[in-house]
Formats: structure tokens, C-alpha cells, sequence
């Protein structure tokens, strides 16, 4: 299912991202919900939340070791 959650990534960009979260699934070991991926929409800035459209952020992103699970983390505790 779809959720919304106001971020910030990068040591300090504020983001609002749009992820999937899956449910638990205790047969295979999986005790708690988790998100599964993420997309940036929205980024915010000095004028404001302006449509995020682009790669700048994703490689970014990618280039920073652990930034993705850093992400899933904010994402995981913004929905709580």
C-alpha cells in the first residue's frame, strides 16, 4: 500500500516521498511491516515544495553508502 512521509535525506534535504510498505509475513521470517521501495516527489526548498523530477537525487542517493536503508529507516518511523 501507497504512504506519503515529509523526510530529510542527505544529512539534511527535505523530501517528501512516496513508499510501499509491505506487511509482515512470519513464515518466511518477516515479523514486521517494511518498506519495500521508495520514490522522491516532492522536494522542499527556500520557495517552498517544488515537484522532483530528475536523477540528481538518485545518484546522490546511490553514492552514499547507506543512505537507501537510511531512507527506508526515516520512512518506516515517519508512518508510526
Amino acid at each position: 500500500m501507497p504512504f506519503a512521509a515529509d523526510i530529510t535525506i542527505l544529512g539534511g534535504l527535505s523530501v517528501r516521498v512516496k513508499a510501499w510498505v509491505q506487511p509482515a509475513d512470519p513464515d518466511v521470517g518477516i515479523f514486521s511491516e517494511y518498506v519495500e521501495d521508495f520514490q522522491i516527489t516532492d522536494v522542499y526548498g527556500p520557495r517552498g515544495r517544488k515537484p522532483y523530477s530528475g536523477e540528481w537525487l538518485d545518484k546522490r542517493i546511490a553514492a552514499l553508502k547507506g543512505e537507501h536503508e537510511r531512507i527506508c529507516i526515516a520512512i518506516a518511523e515517519a508512518e508510526l
